[in-house]
């Protein structure tokens, strides 16, 4: 549990460092407040900017079967029928609790940042834990991916790449026994906040890309908004 403890700590804990801040945005409840706030719990953080749990612990009487985990968590967090929980690692530890880390998606596309873990033990979810944005509007892109590569090359600036490097090419091919593999940026779709701090109605559809510059070296995400082309934000890897 202390791996997934320092991921919970991550994953809510960047308030912690302005308390008052912290209690403005979160309430911690525990015992009869948190089975107030949602029946059948003995702890719970609430955040009050989005209006809804990043933090839920059940009682032992109703721990929620792990066939229900995802639909317990869809309904407690309020998603919309657009939204819904795509597991994308799941991890056993040494006391017996499945960790199952969730992107949630608006339709098809990833919100950024956006995770929901859940903690089944002996068939039942005991707690789950993450941040849920909630709000975002639907969008179309309106930029081809095409289109958004050439302005995120062109805030990076780099003077070459590692794409560009046929060594690094072939070595990236051996490592994932993949003749496709390359390190090209590809165009995926993501909500994201401009410059990341995660606000209500600052969400945005972009292009993310995963960009690796041989001269100056660096490895980061820069993401495109699709409809006009600004850069909303990018991520130092």
């Amino acid at each position: 549990m202390i791996k997934y403890a320092v991921l919970i700590a991550t994953l809510l804990g960047s308030v912690w460092a302005n308390p008052s801040q912290a209690q403005e945005r979160y309430t911690e409840l525990e015992g009869p407040q948190a089975s107030a706030k949602i029946t059948g719990t003995e702890a719970v953080r609430w955040n009050n900017l989005f209006n809804r749990p990043d933090y839920v612990r059940f009682d032992a009487e109703h721990a929620v079967s792990a066939s229900d985990a995802l639909a317990t968590i869809s309904r407690l967090m309020q998603f919309r029928s657009t939204e819904s929980l795509k597991a994308t690692i799941s991890e056993d530890d040494e006391i017996g609790y499945v960790h199952t880390r969730h992107q949630i998606m608006l339709g098809a596309v990833p919100i950024d940042g956006s995770v929901i873990i859940s903690h089944i033990k002996s068939g039942k979810l005991v707690s789950f834990n993450g941040q849920f944005f909630a709000g975002i509007p639907e969008a179309q892109p309106v930029l081809s991916g095409d289109k958004a590569r050439d302005l995120a090359l062109k805030f990076i600036k780099a003077k070459s790449y590692k794409w560009q490097i046929p060594a690094e090419e072939a070595r990236l091919k051996e490592i994932k026994e993949d003749q496709n593999a390359s390190f090209y940026p590809k165009a995926e779709l993501y909500y994201a906040s401009k410059n990341a701090d995660n606000k209500p109605g600052n969400f945005r559809l972009c292009y993310r890309f995963d960009i690796f510059a041989e001269v100056p070296l660096s490895h980061q995400y820069v993401f495109v908004d699709a409809e006009n082309g600004s850069i909303i934000q990018r991520q130092e890897l």
